[in-house]
């Protein structure tokens, strides 16, 4: 995401304070709402599950069902 213009750019990867707009698939079911819904259920922390580091934190602002997955689009600042 260009901050000055606010125009989202395609993107192989990101770096550490990058703002993305990014896609996640969970395995399996989870509490999550869209932010603008519900802020304190609808953001969110991605942390390493074999070091406990944190990742990344971010705001889903879209959620899909699909065949048993939930899909999840979210804005990360990493």
């Amino acid at each position: 995401l260009d901050l000055e213009t606010l125009r989202e750019i395609d993107a192989e990867d990101c770096a550490q304070n990058d703002v993305v707009l990014a896609s996640l698939t969970l395995g399996r079911s989870t509490a999550l709402d869209r932010f603008a819904d519900h802020k304190s259920t609808g953001a969110l922390v991605l942390v390493d599950a074999l070091t406990g580091a944190t990742l990344a934190g971010g705001a889903a602002v879209a959620l899909h069902q699909t065949a048993g997955a939930k899909t999840m689009s979210f804005r990360l600042t990493t």
